[in-house]
């Protein structure tokens, strides 16, 4: 069976060697962004796995919502303390550590393929 990666340094790859023995997992996808674009989840979402899914950013969320009906989104923040961080109106990569943000206008929507 091919495998399309859609995640950015093909962790979903790496995960799916390690996990593919579980015919139905679960997964909690904490700062998803993007349904499709550089998602972790994707590939498992279309191997039957189901989740939730963490994304502070408004759109993202109502994204996650529409490709994944039938998976929880919840729009809000993961982090150890109470400081209070901008959200972007639209980035492609971003992290709730100031400083730490990353810019990257290679999108990987089409996918790799590798075969098992």
């Amino acid at each position: 069976m091919t495998f399309i990666s859609y995640a950015q340094n093909f962790e979903d790859v790496m995960l799916w060697r390690a996990l593919k023995h579980i015919e139905h997992g679960c997964y909690v996808d904490v700062g998803a962004q993007h349904p499709v674009i550089d998602s972790v989840s994707k590939a498992f979402y279309e191997r039957g796995w189901r989740g939730i899914h963490i994304e502070p950013v408004a759109h993202y969320a109502e994204l996650l919502r529409l490709d994944r009906p039938d998976e929880k989104v919840l729009q809000a923040k993961a982090r150890s303390n109470s400081t209070s961080y901008p959200e972007p109106a639209s980035a492609p990569q971003w992290t709730l550590m100031p400083g730490a943000t990353r810019k990257n206008g290679n999108s990987n929507a089409s996918g790799f393929l590798f075969r098992p």
